[in-house]
């Protein structure tokens, strides 16, 4: 795993089959990821933590990014949100 800051996920999820990632709420940004989130999305999970929501979102999706990062404040004080997001990865396809 790769991580900017000091909060990292544990490499127990490494192991797993679907992409997880932790974002700052503030910014929106990915602070870690474990290594299927990165092969979903096509970049390596160094370089997800350096790219905004915008590089990765597939210009489909019907929310902007202040929205998203309103919806991850909902989640940080409590209130879970359905995140359903078409990705746009990094060799332009697009996924579900």
């Amino acid at each position: 795993m790769s991580s900017q800051l000091a909060v990292t996920l544990s490499e127990t999820y490494d192991g797993l089959e679907v992409g997880i990632a932790l974002y700052d709420s503030r910014t929106g940004r990915i602070l870690d990821a474990n290594d299927r989130m990165g092969s979903l999305f096509g970049y390596g999970t160094s370089e997800l933590c350096e790219l905004d929501v915008d590089t990765y979102t597939a210009n489909t999706f019907r929310d902007s990014t202040e929205e998203f990062r309103r919806r991850l404040r909902r989640c940080v004080a409590g209130n879970s949100q359905d995140f359903i997001w078409r990705v746009k990865r990094a060799d332009g396809t697009l996924i579900w």
